[in-house]
């Protein structure tokens, strides 16, 4: 039997022996190929414009995250130091006996401790006494 061969439903069941469901392939005409790509076209259209609106609202969005993720980025760090580093007025006074600089903070607190610089050794001795 030729493939290409229309038989009229009546013949069709007259001859089977029995039915079954199948996928076979259905070709398209050419108007509705047409129809088809103008579909396709429109599609792309609104995905592209999608698309858009996505990374306007991504880029709001990471606009928005980002101070946030930053002040976690410090808390953490600050937690997993257990210190903060904060500017403030020192007060360095030298102690030439054991050869360091001591740094007080406006409170009176010893905040850190250096070895002295060669320039800032004493070379003379102090006396109590004024001359």
């Amino acid at each position: 039997m030729n493939v290409a061969e229309k038989l009229p439903q009546s013949r069709l069941t007259a001859l089977a022996i029995k039915t079954e469901d199948r996928n076979v392939r259905m070709f398209f005409a050419d108007d509705e190929k047409s129809e088809m790509s103008k579909e396709h076209t429109s599609k792309m259209i609104e995905i592209a414009a999608a698309e858009e609106q996505f990374e306007q609202v991504k880029l709001i969005h990471r606009e928005n995250i980002a101070p946030i993720k930053r002040a976690s980025n410090d808390l953490l760090r600050n937690i997993r130091n257990g210190y903060v580093d904060v500017m403030t007025k020192c007060y360095l006074i030298d102690d030439q006996e054991k050869g360091v600089m001591q740094y007080f903070n406006e409170a009176g607190v010893m905040v850190d401790e250096r070895r002295l610089y060669p320039e800032e050794r004493q070379l003379t001795l102090k006396t109590g006494s004024a001359e």
